[in-house]
């Protein structure tokens, strides 16, 4: 997993939150997430869980038949432990 962002506010350490502004990017494989601002929670150091909340923050991922998909919503909620990701608000694919 690679976290980009342009400002941060707490450490990517230990257990706890940080919040990331100015242009955020988490990138897993081919999942690519975006927003303006993210809540990254953290468990022992670890990532797990992110929090997009930009409005109209956008998804793209490479789906196992080899098509993309492409999403944007005002929500993105990423588990990153079980993989699941919940859009809402204003969502279009």
């Amino acid at each position: 997993m690679h976290i980009d962002s342009g400002a941060q506010s707490g450490m990517l350490t230990g257990d706890g939150k940080t919040v990331l502004s100015q242009g955020v990017i988490i990138t897993q494989g081919t999942l690519d997430l975006r927003s303006s601002e993210a809540e990254i929670s953290l468990k022992d150091g670890e990532p797990v869980r992110a929090v997009f909340t930009g409005k109209q923050d956008t998804m793209k991922q490479q789906l196992d038949d080899g098509t993309w998909m492409d999403a944007v919503a005002d929500r993105i909620d990423y588990d990153i432990k079980t993989e699941i990701i919940t859009l809402t608000g204003n969502y279009k694919r």
